[in-house]
């Protein structure tokens, strides 16, 4: 699936988004399970693609917030 995300970025934005998706994959699965109970798999799974297709479309305004804001900004854009 990562690769769906990857596909309009070129090669070194790629590899930037490869780090940001390790960096925030385990903040994004905790997020949906605290709102969708595990009675819902489908919608959960649905529910993290949604996550990384809004932070792949808005890859460069992640980009720019600072290293230190950026958790908080991702986090928000997650919920």
């Amino acid at each position: 699936m990562l690769l769906l995300y990857l596909a309009p970025f070129d090669d070194q934005t790629r590899n930037q988004f490869k780090q940001f998706y390790d960096t925030y994959i385990k903040l994004a699965e905790v997020i949906v399970s605290k709102r969708i109970s595990a009675d819902h798999p489908n919608l959960r799974e649905d529910c993290l693609q949604d996550i990384w297709v809004v932070c792949s479309e808005n890859f460069d305004r992640i980009l720019s917030v600072p290293e230190t804001d950026r958790s908080k900004y991702v986090s928000g854009i997650m919920r």
